[in-house]
């Protein structure tokens, strides 16, 4: 959504709603697929009248509002990231598709919520880490010594995939779970089977999504992974980019 659907400002376009409402009438089914879990878009949801989403970098998956599939991060790996997280004294946010919760605050979290336009989540240092999560955020910064960290996480936690989504956090998430598997378990559903799939694309997180579906469309304003895995770039975010992808391939 960040970079694609939502203009810099995190607000919709009229385009865009334009846009989703034009697919709808050509028949064509809109899926919200996002890192975001499913309570940070409920607003979204409301105002598209999307009702078919794959949430948390595909942890939750819902078609015509009913859940498809939900999966958490293993109890016994999210203890043991916590285990690391207080050892290195970094930040940690855990989510699910209810709420999230912080470890503690820092420069990195007040700059990511403010980013994001969000309230900062309730802090409690002593999450239970048996509690169900989708996803962690921790807070590394974008430099040299935060690049550095995250590559000793990767490291250290193997079956986990790290994307770096913002200047401020790196966003945490089994590597069995994606956009791409998201997409395939909505996919699953017999009313689905056979459709041709399209997607849009801006930041790291969002390959393997690109690479599931039949039609892969790249922002602009994207990255170099991601327009180089495109079959078609489209314009940025602030200039009508999804219309006019949309336009390409014919479907409004």
């Amino acid at each position: 959504m960040d970079g694609t659907l939502y203009a810099d400002d995190k607000t919709l376009p009229a385009c865009n709603l334009s846009a989703i409402k034009r697919l709808r009438a050509n028949g064509v089914l809109p899926v919200i697929t996002t890192g975001r879990d499913l309570w940070e878009i409920d607003t979204l949801m409301a105002v598209t009248k999307i009702s078919t989403i794959v949430a948390g970098n595909g942890a939750t998956v819902r078609f015509n509002n009913r859940t498809v599939g939900q999966h958490y991060i293993p109890a016994t790996t999210v203890t043991r990231i916590t285990a690391a997280t207080r050892r290195d004294r970094i930040t940690t946010a855990y989510y699910n598709e209810h709420h999230a919760v912080l470890s503690g605050t820092d420069d990195l979290t007040q700059a990511n919520y403010a980013d994001v336009q969000q309230a900062v989540p309730v802090v409690n240092p002593d999450f239970d880490p048996a509690t169900p999560v989708t996803r962690m955020l921790l807070f590394i910064g974008n430099d040299e010594a935060g690049n550095r960290v995250k590559s000793a996480y990767q490291q250290e936690f193997p079956e986990m995939a790290f994307y770096r989504d913002s200047p401020y956090d790196v966003d945490t998430i089994s590597k069995d779970t994606s956009k791409a598997s998201g997409i395939a378990e909505l996919l699953e559903q017999p009313d689905l089977h056979g459709v041709p799939t399209y997607a849009f694309g801006d930041a790291d997180n969002d390959l393997p999504l690109l690479a599931a579906v039949d039609h892969p469309v790249a922002m602009q304003n994207g990255t170099h992974k991601a327009r180089h895995s495109a079959e078609f770039v489209t314009a940025d975010n602030m200039h009508k980019g999804i219309p006019k992808g949309l336009r390409h391939f014919g479907l409004i």
